[in-house]
C-alpha cells in the first residue's frame, strides 16, 4: 500500500484479514513505517471503535517488538530481548489502567505519548 500517513490512518479499518482481524493493508503499511507512524497511531487507542483500538494496539505491538529486536519471519534476535519487550509491553498497558485496573483510553494515550516523546528526544543515545 503506497499511501500517505493520513491516508493510512483513515484506512486502518478497511479490508481486515478474515483470519487475523487486527491486520489490514493499512496496519501492515503503518508497521512498515516503524516509529514514524506512532504519533498518528497512538491517538487511535482512544477511538470509540473497538476494532480501531485493536488495530492501533497491533501497530504499536509490532513496531515496539521490532525496536526490541524482533524480526518478522525470523523471530527474536535474543530471548533476553523478548523478555525485555514483554516487560515493557506489560508496563505500558498496565500503567495505562485506572484505579480499578481497567484500561483507560485517555491514560493509555498519554502514557504512550510520553514514552514516544522521551524516545524521540533520546534517539541516538543507544538501545531501548
Amino acid at each position: 500500500m503506497d499511501a500517505s500517513l493520513p491516508d493510512l490512518i483513515a484506512a486502518i479499518d478497511e479490508a481486515p484479514d478474515k483470519l487475523h482481524a487486527e491486520s489490514t493493508p493499512a496496519t501492515s503499511a503503518l508497521i512498515g513505517l516503524g516509529i514514524d507512524a506512532l504519533p498518528a497511531v497512538i491517538p487511535l487507542l482512544a477511538s470509540p471503535d473497538a476494532d480501531t483500538q485493536m488495530r492501533a494496539a497491533y501497530v504499536l505491538e509490532m513496531v515496539t517488538m521490532e525496536l526490541f529486536g524482533f524480526r518478522p519471519g525470523q523471530g527474536w534476535e535474543d530471548f533476553a530481548h523478548e523478555i525485555r519487550w514483554c516487560d515493557f509491553w506489560t508496563a505500558m498497558m498496565v500503567g495505562s489502567s485506572d484505579e480499578a485496573g481497567e484500561p483507560d483510553a485517555a491514560s493509555m494515550v498519554a502514557h504512550w505519548q510520553s514514552w514516544l516523546d522521551h524516545r524521540l528526544r533520546s534517539a541516538g543515545e543507544g538501545p531501548l
